[in-house]
């Protein structure tokens, strides 16, 4: 009974926690952005698209597979032969996975991983299965045999998707990082034209020396050269912007500091100290220039801003430890 009148919620239920397990763990799981909630991770418009299909697969797979064609016409259950049962529900359910998958228009490797992941279900399937046998065996529950009986479908769902969170989660979390290294890349190729910008007009100064003391430095562009001054500053808010708000920036950012010469790592940071000039990155703010909605930005700049500045000298402490 309860399967008879849950069965179907169970199954939305399962397709729903994968996709946001999925999206969590891809975005950076334990390790996200503490200004960020789980729901920011998860693309909604991709859940509901994931149910739509999952509701069509309890009509094929549970109603269709394991009742009519297994039970009914060859007698096969998951009592009398678990393996060949759950073999079919999953190959079956890869086939209706890559028929979904070509009508959404995915890309050839998401289609083939999807229609492999249903092998690897399984062994899973099987894991799963005996796992709650003994379960209901140990709870004494006397229709155990008949839950196992209907429930075959479920536990099949269940070891698909537990595959699927795993590879397309790796997927999202791969999907993320590419995203983030385009983004410093735009950022960092930004960054290093200032400071070229910064040599060539104080070519008589040591552009490093100048950037220990950030609000002199300001003070002298504000006037001299007003679009660099902008441009600085505006660079660093999207570094900051980065590091809280997009998913994996820290641990790409920590790849790309890695693999930075120790003069490079001093200079990235440096010029980075002009966050710590606040009240002309506030200005920016009430000029419009960032956003005209600005409340939330400035005070996101104000609250964050040492914080961030502090992490970034962790993250950057090497050999030039003893230069800053």
């Amino acid at each position: 009974p309860l399967l008879a009148w849950f069965g179907a919620l169970i199954w939305f239920l399962i397709t729903g926690l994968r996709n946001i397990v999925q999206a969590v763990l891809g975005g950076g799981g334990l390790q996200r952005s503490p200004l960020l909630r789980w729901n920011n991770y998860v693309s909604w418009s991709r859940l509901c698209d994931s149910l739509m299909y999952t509701g069509i697969s309890v009509v094929l797979l549970e109603l269709i597979v394991r009742n009519f064609i297994l039970q009914d016409a060859f007698g096969i259950t998951a009592l009398n032969a678990p393996l060949l049962t759950f073999t079919v529900i999953s190959l079956l359910n890869g086939m209706y996975i890559v028929f979904h998958n070509v009508i959404r228009g995915l890309q050839a490797e998401a289609i083939i991983g999807n229609f492999f992941r249903s092998f690897f279900a399984i062994p899973i399937a099987l894991l799963y299965n005996d796992g709650f046998s003994s379960l209901l065996l140990a709870a004494g529950i006397e229709s155990a045999e008949m839950i196992l009986l209907s429930s075959s479908a479920i536990l099949s769902k269940i070891a698909s998707d537990t595959v699927a969170g795993l590879i397309e989660g790796l997927a999202d979390k791969g999907s993320n990082i590419w995203f983030r290294k385009w983004d410093y890349k735009i950022a960092t190729t930004k960054m290093y034209s200032n400071y070229s910008m910064l040599e060539l007009e104080f070519p008589e100064q040591d552009v490093l020396s100048m950037l220990n003391d950030p609000q002199q430095t300001l003070d002298i562009l504000k006037e001299q050269n007003p679009t660099l001054y902008t441009s600085i500053i505006l660079n660093t808010l999207d570094f900051m912007y980065f590091y809280y708000y997009q998913p994996r920036a820290l641990s790409t950012l920590k790849d790309i500091i890695r693999n930075l010469s120790d003069m490079e790592r001093l200079s990235w940071l440096r010029i980075q100290y002009v966050l710590k000039c606040q009240k002309d990155v506030s200005q920016l703010f009430i000029d419009g220039l960032v956003n005209e909605n600005f409340s939330h930005a400035l005070a996101f700049y104000l609250n964050k801003r040492e914080q961030y500045l502090e992490e970034l000298e962790a993250l950057s402490r090497t050999r030039i430890q003893q230069e800053i």
